[in-house]
C-alpha cells in the first residue's frame, strides 16, 4: 500500500468503491474522524482542523472520540456531529456496538482513524465491511524506533489508505 501525503485528501482513486455503498452514488460521503479524547495534542487538534474543513458539498463530517472529551471539543464546529464512545478497556462491547449502530445508521463511508484507534476501528471493521479505512499516523517516534510495534503493523494489513505528516513516517 502506497502512503497518502496529503493531510486533507480522500482520493477517490486511493479507495476500492465496492467496499462501501454511499460512496458509489451521487451523495455526500459519510467521513467520521477518530480520536481516543480531545485532550490538547497535536494529533487531536490536527483531526479538529479537518473534520471542520471537510468540504460540506462533499461530505457528511463526523467526529468520534473512543474514551473522553476534552478542552478541544468547543473548537469542533456546532454542525459536526460528535460521537462519544466512553471505552473503558480495549474490548469494551457496548461501545463498539455504539459505533457500528452509528456507522449503519448514519451511513458512514470513510473512518479516518487517527493513531492508537485504529485498533477500534479494525475491530468495528471486522463486524462490518460497509466502511473504508484510512489510518492517520501522526507519531514521530516511528520515523526513529528501531522496534516498530508488530501490533499495528497487524492492524495495517487491512487498512484502505495511510495518511502520515512526513515521508521518513511513511516508510
Amino acid at each position: 500500500m502506497r502512503p497518502i501525503f496529503l493531510p486533507d485528501a480522500y482520493p477517490e482513486s486511493s479507495i476500492d468503491m465496492s467496499v462501501t455503498p454511499s460512496l458509489t452514488r451521487n451523495a455526500r460521503v459519510g467521513v467520521m474522524h477518530m480520536l481516543d479524547t480531545l485532550h490538547t495534542g497535536g494529533a487531536e487538534r490536527a483531526a479538529v482542523d479537518y473534520v471542520n474543513h471537510l468540504p460540506l458539498d462533499r461530505y457528511r463530517p463526523y467526529l468520534c472520540t473512543t474514551r473522553d472529551t476534552g478542552p478541544l471539543e468547543p473548537l469542533v464546529k456546532k454542525d459536526i456531529s460528535l460521537l462519544q464512545l466512553h471505552r473503558r478497556s480495549t474490548l469494551d462491547l457496548a461501545p463498539l456496538r455504539k459505533l457500528l449502530s452509528f456507522i449503519r445508521d448514519e451511513d458512514i463511508a470513510i473512518l479516518h482513524a487517527h493513531g492508537s484507534t485504529l485498533f477500534v476501528s479494525r475491530l468495528a471493521q471486522l463486524f462490518s465491511r460497509r466502511f473504508v479505512i484510512i489510518w492517520h499516523l501522526h507519531y514521530g517516534r516511528w520515523a526513529v524506533d528501531d522496534r516498530r510495534d508488530w501490533r499495528y503493523y497487524l492492524m495495517t494489513l487491512g487498512v484502505d489508505g495511510i495518511v502520515t505528516s512526513n515521508y521518513d513516517l511513511a516508510q
